[in-house]
């Protein structure tokens, strides 16, 4: 097996591959986002907004019988308009931006409520949204931090114990978002590299060059001859002319 040293070719060559692969990423993230935010535009347009009476008739004691979903990429848990009497919420100017980065309308916040699973009774609270949301609530990163340690997490979802009790939730959506901007990063990572690595090469190519070796042994003669002049003549009072 040959065994050759890289070249500046061959690291300008891998540069632009990988630069057509990032921006093939990069086209593949707003292909998702954009599809993520057709699916929660669709499924948000499709749901008739509940009044209070309705939603109150809902309701048993004040609970809901809904299925959450965890969206590890929220700042904080959501729950959709309609689903609880707006005059359990108080009012709020947290600004709260959903997966594919749009601010949503939020005004309200519901503070004293806890989410019950398999006669888990956890302590929580949520933002209230405006028809904006494609699922009715969403759990965001308060409640992680209020579960956490898992005992198991995959693409789908996470379980934990809480209080000796074991409790599932799933996620949102796989984090196909989240996998392509992490390989986007590793890979600018690697062209950075490659350009400094090019730089270093080109700046040890250009002190090898006749010309500069040529600049480079013009100076050193200079300062030969002016720290002889300045150490052996000028102490003698002659040679102060030569500098």
């Amino acid at each position: 097996m040959i065994i050759r040293d890289t070249s500046f070719d061959d690291l300008k060559g891998e540069i632009e591959h990988l630069k057509e692969e990032i921006k093939f990423l990069k086209q593949n993230y707003i292909i998702c986002d954009h599809r993520l935010t057709q699916i929660e535009s669709a499924n948000s347009k499709g749901k008739n907004k509940v009044d209070d009476s309705t939603a109150e008739e809902n309701t048993l004691a004040n609970t809901l019988n809904i299925d959450p979903k965890q969206n590890i990429g929220a700042d904080v848990s959501c729950i959709q308009e309609g689903l609880v009497p707006t005059k359990y919420f108080g009012k709020t100017t947290h600004m709260v931006k959903s997966a594919s980065a749009h601010v949503l309308d939020i005004k309200y916040k519901l503070s004293n409520t806890h989410i019950f699973q398999n006669k888990v009774c956890i302590p929580h609270f949520f933002f209230l949204v405006k028809n904006q949301l494609y699922i009715p609530i969403i759990l965001g990163t308060p409640f992680i931090n209020a579960i956490y340690p898992f005992t198991t997490i995959n693409a789908k979802g996470f379980s934990a114990t809480y209080k000796n009790q074991d409790i599932g939730y799933t996620f949102i959506t796989e984090p196909i978002s989240r996998d392509i901007n992490a390989l986007i990063e590793m890979k600018q990572k690697h062209v950075d590299y490659l350009q400094l690595e090019i730089f270093s090469m080109n700046t040890f190519d250009t002190l090898k060059s006749a010309k500069v070796q040529e600049k480079i042994k013009l100076i050193s003669e200079r300062m030969a001859i002016e720290i002889f002049v300045l150490i052996i003549l000028v102490p003698f009072g002659i040679g102060k002319s030569i500098l």
